[in-house]
């Protein structure tokens, strides 16, 4: 991120090494370390990723979720996982609606 320019442009990071493998998703605990770090709830954010486990980390955070099918989990699958309470869309570039 440093190499391609755009570190400085996040407020917060939290990769995978930073914390126990425990504390990993889907655990709330990874949500709740990156809302730490932002100074905010985890129900105050809205969550967006392209997987269950993404999915997942939300609820059990109880943060809000909104699932992309640009990556690796398509439609069907959301809806087979997540049913309707999952808001899904095609790509993170119609996230502008919800913000």
């Amino acid at each position: 991120m440093r190499a391609s320019g755009i570190y400085e442009l996040f407020e917060a990071l939290v990769a995978r090494d930073d914390y126990p493998r425990e504390e990993a998703k889907p655990s709330a605990k990874a949500m709740e370390h990156f809302c730490g770090k932002l100074g905010v709830k985890c129900d105050e954010v809205l969550y967006v990723g392209d997987g269950m486990v993404d999915w997942m980390t939300a609820v059990n955070a109880g943060s809000q979720f909104i699932g992309v099918t640009s990556g690796h989990t398509d439609l069907t699958r959301w809806r087979q996982v997540a049913g309707d309470k999952v808001t899904i869309i095609p790509s993170i570039a119609d996230l502008k609606q919800f913000l």
